[in-house]
């Protein structure tokens, strides 16, 4: 257990002295239960290591799952008033972390992924270049295993269960601010960046986002050409309807009127010709047959 740091308490130094006998670490080797104390009971284990080791160990102080340990949280970065400051930035879990995903020679080393002459990291060999929560959470599930006195594995370790102890701190991360915060320390820590290059984090600022842009932009402007045109043929069309019957409603109009002019010429026409034939004097009757009987000859 080389990522097991001494801690000195009052002067006595505590350090790991189960070596690989598992069954003898969790709350029966004072280093292992000062990493697995719940973060928020460090103040009743400083005070007494050993007794608290047997409040644990006989059931008085039970240990439960979404009671972070100590080991999530750097020595001094814990604050009482804000339980999320610093969690899961422990040493310890960050050391498991890098020997799981960049190898054993990288677990002490800052921001390297694997070394000449030994066997690829997993976070080489699966191109990994970012921390996910899901990589965190996954460590922190292992880094208690480790710690605690089970010969095998088992989700539950009393009333401490993996399962929920996983999920718990993966809905941690649904707050945006400290998921960016704690995802950027740990992206620097393990490689090196802060994660900006991602493409979930550029802001939109490349050129298959551009692409796109660009394309819905000259998908629009078409779209809106074609509506002008077609807005604009249906109004011609309208013009022309309109037109076309405002010019048979002007025939109508001037069929009747001509009728009707006509009607009335013809009718002066024979109002005056019939004072022609009134202003006409007729030979009474037998005047004109004595006139023309004048003109014989008088052997007639």
């Amino acid at each position: 257990m080389l990522y097991i740091e001494e801690v000195r308490l009052d002067g006595t130094i505590i350090r790991y002295q189960a070596g690989r006998n598992k069954m003898l670490r969790g709350f029966k080797d004072l280093a292992t239960t000062h990493l697995l104390t719940p973060r928020r009971l460090r103040d009743d284990f400083d005070a007494n290591p050993e007794l608290f080791c047997r409040n644990v160990r006989e059931g008085t102080t039970r240990i439960k799952s979404r009671n972070y340990p100590s080991f999530m949280y750097p020595e001094d970065g814990y604050k009482k008033g804000r339980s999320d400051y610093g969690l899961c930035r422990g040493p310890f879990l960050i050391r498991c972390f890098r020997h799981i995903f960049t190898g054993k020679r990288n677990a002490t080393v800052f921001a390297c992924v694997g070394l000449k002459g030994g066997p690829r990291p997993v976070a080489e060999l699966n191109k990994m270049s970012e921390v996910t929560p899901e990589n965190i959470g996954y460590v922190a599930v292992l880094a208690c295993f480790i710690l605690n006195d089970q010969d095998a594995w088992q989700v539950d370790d009393n009333k401490f269960n993996s399962a929920d102890f996983y999920n718990s701190l993966i809905h941690l991360f649904l707050n945006a601010e400290w998921r960016a915060s704690t995802l950027k320390w740990w992206n620097e820590e393990v490689f090196g960046n802060n994660g900006s290059d991602s493409d979930d984090e550029d802001n939109g600022d490349n050129t298959y986002v551009r692409i796109l842009a660009q394309r819905t932009a000259r998908e629009a402007a078409i779209e809106e050409r074609r509506r002008g045109e077609e807005m604009a043929q249906r109004a011609l069309e309208d013009q022309i309807c309109y037109a076309s019957e405002n010019s048979d409603e002007d025939r109508g109009d001037n069929g009747t009127s001509g009728k009707e002019d006509a009607w009335d010429h013809d009718s002066g026409a024979e109002d005056d010709s019939d004072k022609d034939m009134e202003e006409l004097d007729y030979p009474e009757e037998g005047e004109e047959e004595r006139d023309e009987l004048d003109d014989l000859p008088e052997w007639f």
